[in-house]
């Protein structure tokens, strides 16, 4: 935000009242009907309330006190998440029996839910409950899913006959229509807890650090980074402990692993309950969305100012604004070029009927409003980017799998490492190019970038997807050699439904796996600080749900890109790339190439639309109170201590110029 609103400080006036007095101190605050025994505590000063509903004290509440459980819950909801993510496609490859592509397909399915249903929580958070609440609900929701999961993989009727011992390779009935469809809604009810949950918790965890603060606002970049190295380690317990149990002991274990972990997700988020930051719910954000898109319409055939002062904002008077509204500083959002459609909304008619001061908001609405809706459709060009980064890094994580049951996967002479393990081995060093970008990259960066957290939101997403392009050129060189090998050492076996073992070692996707990782860290922690401070101040959790919908698009697309070109190549060239469940009888490297490509003109695409992107320019009601203070006491030196709310008498273009200079 382009400035601060001024802290103030509370002490208690004679009348037994809290008097409000301007100060360049923090802000404390003492609860009147205590004064007599109270100690004063400094308060937040962007309007958060404790766990009991009030002011929330900065010294005992938020910032990175709360961060443990947060980090906590956001690792172990990982596990759960993850766990499903890896071993759904091996579990419907093996005890459910189904083709490659079904199997692929119903994972992507998975995955989008589990980001679609993001926008469910974000719009009850933001609307109804708070995120608070929103995340411990669909904490109980995933609970339920991952109770239901390990029935069904627990009682016979529900559970194929590949699964009564262990994770059976050879020959395996396919599951029936019950078992399938108990199995899967099983699965749903987790995405739609997950999904309500990633929001929710990101928005969370940004609320604990006080953005009207400076030293806490520059410490909220870090919390999210450490947020993803969280979730990272929940990846690495996924892909390690959880996998080996289904693969090894039973899938019964593997699925009660993940109940563990669930419970254990719980427990830390209710850990950090006493000293939790709480935003109070705004009503729903939507409602004032769709009274700018109605105004809109309905003003169709008003003729558009020349000059944008003259379109309506509150009371059309800056200065007779309040600088704090429900307890938050309250802002304004300056008025930009573009989607002038959109201003008809905030242009009174010719007879200034809609004026009248309880002018129907789906009549008026305030130029602040309609920069809200421009904002967030602005917002969409640049979060499309990370939608083809996804869907690739699903086809990926897919295929990488199924490679690597194909490749040499000895350790001595005995161990067979899953390739799911390998994913672990690359989390890993994820985690150190974290740390090592943490505290060491970003000073340097900011040396040349100019921006506190080295790279910008947009900066971090591009890093992202240039390496996409990288970890999928990589990935087709790879099979293009496991596919000469294969054919050197005749293992091309046309009459198996499977591949044969290729005598090369499984160690060379881990390249793949690092550099696909990585790209994910720069694109997702950038996409979740992009819509954190990109979004109205008040629709954050929407706005942080609204990173979620490139990904949803982007792992719905999953399986319909795949059922695609297998079909058009099959059409081409009489053989789909992906036609065979040998792998070795497949063009994996083309469709590697493919999406190599597709993702360098997406890169392009994101340095065009960043680079007109235009960002959101706040306009601090407090600050604009000092100035026309400033210019009052430079006027008549004896108004010192007046009103702000009296410099509505001062001209218009003063009023203006004050706001234009923040």
């Amino acid at each position: 935000m382009a400035s601060m609103c001024p802290s103030a400080e509370w002490i208690p006036h004679s009348s037994g009242q809290v008097q409000r007095l301007p100060s360049h101190e923090a802000e404390r605050f003492v609860e009147p009907s205590k004064l007599s025994t109270a100690t004063t505590y400094i308060a937040t000063a962007d309007g958060s309330l404790d766990f009991r509903g009030r002011p929330a004290s900065r010294v005992t509440t938020g910032g990175w006190k709360t961060s443990p459980a947060l980090f906590g819950a956001a690792m172990f909801e990982a596990v759960v998440n993850l766990s499903i993510a890896f071993n759904l496609n091996l579990y419907l490859l093996g005890p459910m029996h189904l083709h490659p592509i079904h199997a692929a397909t119903a994972l992507s399915n998975y995955w989008g839910a589990s980001y679609l249903t993001s926008l469910l929580g974000g719009f009850m958070s933001s609307a109804f409950l708070g995120n608070y609440w929103t995340i411990i609900v669909a904490m109980l929701i995933e609970l339920v899913g991952v109770a239901l999961l390990i029935i069904s993989s627990a009682i016979a009727p529900l559970m194929p006959e590949c699964v009564k011992n262990k994770l059976s390779r050879g020959p395996c009935l396919p599951a029936n229509a019950t078992q399938y469809g108990v199995c899967m809604f099983s699965v749903y009810l987790i995405a739609v807890g997950a999904g309500c949950i990633r929001p929710c918790l990101s928005a969370f965890g940004g609320d604990q650090f006080d953005q009207e603060d400076a030293a806490e606002r520059e410490k909220t970049p870090r919390f999210f980074n450490w947020l993803v190295v969280s979730m990272t380690c929940g990846g690495v317990l996924a892909t390690t402990l959880v996998v080996h149990l289904g693969e090894n002991v039973s899938w019964t274990w593997s699925f009660i692993s993940i109940g563990l972990a669930m419970m254990m997700a719980t427990l830390f988020f209710l850990a950090g309950t006493g000293r939790y930051r709480h935003q109070k719910a705004a009503g729903s954000p939507l409602t004032r969305i769709f009274q700018v898109f109605v105004a809109a319409f309905r003003n169709g055939r008003v003729t558009l100012p020349t000059d944008a002062s003259e379109l309506h904002e509150i009371n059309d008077a800056e200065s007779m604004l309040p600088e704090v509204q429900d307890g938050k500083p309250y802002y304004l959002l300056r008025h930009t070029k573009g989607m002038r459609f959109f201003d008809r909304a905030a242009v009174a008619d010719a007879s200034g009927a809609n004026l009248a001061a309880k002018a129907s908001p789906w009549r008026l609405c305030t130029v602040t409003q309609v920069e809200e809706v421009k904002g967030l459709l602005r917002c969409m060009p640049v979060a499309m980017g990370p939608m083809l980064l996804y869907m690739v890094l699903a086809q990926v994580q897919t295929w990488t799998t199924q490679q690597g049951y194909s490749m040499d996967r000895r350790i001595g002479t005995h161990y067979l490492i899953p390739p799911a393990t390998l994913t672990a081995i690359a989390i890993g060093v994820v985690i150190l190019e974290i740390v090592a970008y943490d505290y060491l990259l970003v000073g340097v960066l900011r040396r040349y970038t100019g921006c506190p957290q080295g790279l910008s939101h947009c900066q971090r997403i591009g890093v992202g997807l240039a390496m996409s392009v990288v970890g999928l050129a990589y990935a087709a060189l790879l099979e293009s050699i496991r596919l000469d090998v294969a054919r050197s050492h005749y293992l091309v076996n046309h009459d198996s439904s499977s591949a044969a073992i290729v005598p090369l070692s499984v160690f060379w996707q881990l390249p793949i796996l690092v550099i696909m990782g990585t790209a994910i860290f720069f694109a997702h922690a950038g996409l979740f600080e992009f819509f954190y401070y990109e979004s109205p101040v008040r629709m954050r959790s929407l706005g942080t749900a609204l990173s979620m919908l490139p990904i949803a698009g982007g792992l719905f697309q999953n399986g319909g890109f795949m059922v695609g070109v297998n079909a058009l190549t099959k059409k081409l060239a009489g053989k789909g790339w992906l036609e065979s469940s040998n792998l070795n009888l497949n063009h994996l490297n083309y469709f590697y190439l493919l999406m190599a490509a597709m993702s360098l003109v997406n890169f392009v695409i994101h340095l065009i639309t960043t680079h007109f992107y235009q960002h959101k320019q706040y306009i601090n009601i407090a600050t604009i109170h000092t100035k026309l203070s400033q210019h009052r006491v430079s006027q008549d030196p004896s108004q010192t201590h007046a009103n702000p709310s009296q410099s509505s008498s001062l001209p218009a273009e003063v009023r203006l110029q004050a706001s234009l200079q923040l």
